[in-house]
């Protein structure tokens, strides 16, 4: 550890596997005997020296035989406590992340949390099973060899102890900013990883733009910025490292004369100084260890920054005396204002989605739409205002019953990695379907022929047992749309929000989509988020979003006859529909 290592961070980590303390403690205690166990060889050796007996062949004997024994126990019970905390680190972050406000998520790459969830834990279990039982060892075995120094000749171990500021100045200058060092190394690997990824996301069209893209230049800057970083590091620790290993491997520089000084004047006999002598072999490398396990330490503190990132992280409350679910599910914005990341998004929106009604929410990107939207579902939870279901504030009600009551459909879909059958089937139980049997066939075949997508599933090569790979990939965009809405209706949420669906899909699958939504019958309370004003005009009510605020609220004509925005935009996207290359005048 360095100066450099915040207070506690080690602790910290320690403090992940209590519940498993007690083994980690033994290993640990296991791991420093073998170490006692190596060197006392050296110490029988000299004492029986003078003349050999039963008793110290019998327990040089032991000594050579109890370092693996030990080695081995501290190893498995070490392993033992790693894989249980692993577990329990899991566990809990398996149970703390659905009751995580979604924000959270939307907000973070999915590459960093899952990074987070295997690889640093990963990080935790080879600390625990490994280092931490080693690091010990390394950390007594000085110890314990200058302890024996002493129990045989007090001045060997003084003189050893010699060498100990020369190593404290050399390690104090080699570490200087090691671990602001170490904290940059990571972030330009970060950077790197995602420069890598956006430019093998992008190779398609990078292809047709040639060398020398923005894309490209970006990666190769921050491979360059690495390069450097790295060569700086290195010429400023590269001298320092290597004259620690010097100083570190030096012990007998002191010890040795003191040796032939003590034997040639008869203060100390050759037995002693020989034991002396080779206990000095033993003191270097454990203390070069403990340097690398210093860097790994700083791995291992980040790694667990980031889990207890998650354990810290709020959960959305619930509610301690929960409302039932109300009658009416009108949904209703009263001054809701929402920050993310310092910038105001929604100022103090006030609205009505009517139940029984198809709600159309338009206007400018980034103007709070999706917002709303994502509100209303408990992504998060306003910073001021209320968001009510039927006259009750969503945060009376418990996430349960509000994920029953309120669905959501967005542009960024997913679907897991089985069949078309599985994927609709996890939404039965919300609906309040059997599971199994002729009635949840039923309910599934009609959720199917709500959203339109039967031609989807039959033009698959296995229909309903077809597999749709990872997050869906085997369909299209329009065709992932579709069937996650049929997904969704089979909950049956009385309260539907549809976000952007349209956005990416062709014309067809977009008509089929307006379709489905148009065909919804019942007294769904329906909000629709679109930028494209042509496929939300026919909706009972428009909402003009701009800015984060309300502009204009009513059906279309209204809206062009009374909010001149909406009327630009409407005329604009109008145009961009009437266009052709022979509308476009003149081209070479």
């Amino acid at each position: 550890m360095t100066k450099d290592t915040p207070p506690g961070g080690l602790k910290a980590v320690l403090t992940l596997a209590r519940a498993r303390r007690w083994p980690l403690a033994v290993a640990c205690l296991l791991a420093a005997a073998g170490s006692l166990l190596a060197v006392l060889p050296f110490l029988v050796a000299v004492r029986e020296a003078t003349g050999p007996t039963l008793s110290g062949a019998a327990f040089l004997a032991a000594c050579l035989v109890l370092p693996p024994v030990a080695q081995g126990l501290s190893t498995g019970l070490a392993h033992a406590a790693a894989f249980d905390t692993l577990y329990r680190i899991r566990r809990d972050l398996a149970d703390r992340l659905p009751r995580m406000p979604l924000g959270y998520f939307t907000a973070r790459q999915t590459g960093a949390l899952k990074r987070t969830l295997h690889e640093d834990v990963e990080v935790l279990e080879l600390f625990l099973s490994h280092q931490l039982p080693d690091m010990t060892a390394c950390l007594m075995s000085p110890l314990l060899v200058l302890g024996l120094m002493a129990a045989v000749d007090w001045r060997y171990a003084l003189a050893a102890l010699g060498i100990v500021p020369v190593a404290l100045l050399v390690q104090k200058r080699m570490m200087q900013g090691h671990g602001t060092r170490m904290g940059d190394y990571f972030s330009r690997i970060g950077a790197i990883n995602g420069a890598t990824v956006e430019y093998t996301q992008g190779l398609p069209t990078l292809r047709g733009v040639g060398p020398g893209s923005p894309v490209e230049t970006t990666l190769l800057a921050r491979i360059e910025d690495f390069r450097g970083f790295a060569a700086d590091w290195y010429r400023l620790w590269g001298p320092s490292w290597a004259a620690y290993t010097v100083v570190a491997g030096a012990w007998l520089l002191f010890i040795a004369p003191l040796a032939l000084w003590l034997t040639a004047t008869g203060s100390s006999p050759p037995t002693e100084a020989a034991f002396a002598l080779l206990a000095a072999t033993g003191l270097g490398p454990p203390l070069l260890r403990l340097t690398v396990y210093g860097e790994i330490t700083l791995r291992v503190v980040q790694a667990e920054r980031k889990i207890s990132a998650i354990h810290t992280a709020p959960v959305l409350p619930e509610p301690r005396q929960p409302a039932a679910l109300p009658q009416r599910k009108d949904l209703t914005f009263d001054a809701v204002s929402f920050s993310a990341n310092g910038t105001l998004i929604l100022d103090r929106v006030s609205l009505t989605l009517p139940a029984g009604r198809l709600t159309a929410i338009v206007g400018p990107s980034g103007g709070g739409k999706s917002t709303l939207l994502r509100l209303a579902a408990r992504f998060s939870d306003p910073d001021s205002g209320q968001i009510r279901l039927g006259g009750t504030d969503l945060r009376d009600l418990p996430s349960t019953d509000l994920a029953r009551c309120i669905g959501l459909v967005s542009q960024d879909t997913f679907l897991f990695d089985d069949t078309v059958e599985a994927n609709l089937r996890l939404a039965l139980s919300a609906g309040g379907h059997p599971t199994e049997g002729p009635e949840a066939d039923a309910a599934l075949h009609r959720a199917v022929s709500l959203a339109r997508c039967e031609d989807v599933i039959t033009a698959l090569p296995d229909g309903y047992a077809t597999r749709l790979g990872r997050g869906g990939h085997r369909l299209s965009g329009g065709q992932r749309q579709r069937l996650s809405l049929a997904r969704t209706l089979l909950g049956q949420p009385p309260v539907l929000l549809l976000d952007e669906v349209s956005a990416s899909v062709d014309p067809v699958h977009e008509a089929l989509l307006q379709q489905a939504i148009a065909g919804l019958p019942g007294e769904r309370t329906i909000a629709v988020v679109s930028h494209r004003l042509d496929s939300t005009c026919h909706a009972d009510h428009l909402v003009f979003v701009d800015r984060g605020r309300v502009i204009a609220e009513g059906p279309h004509p209204h809206l062009l006859a009374t909010c001149p925005a909406y009327a630009r935009l409407w005329s604009l996207q109008q145009s961009n529909l009437g266009w052709d290359l022979r509308s476009s005048g003149k081209h070479t």
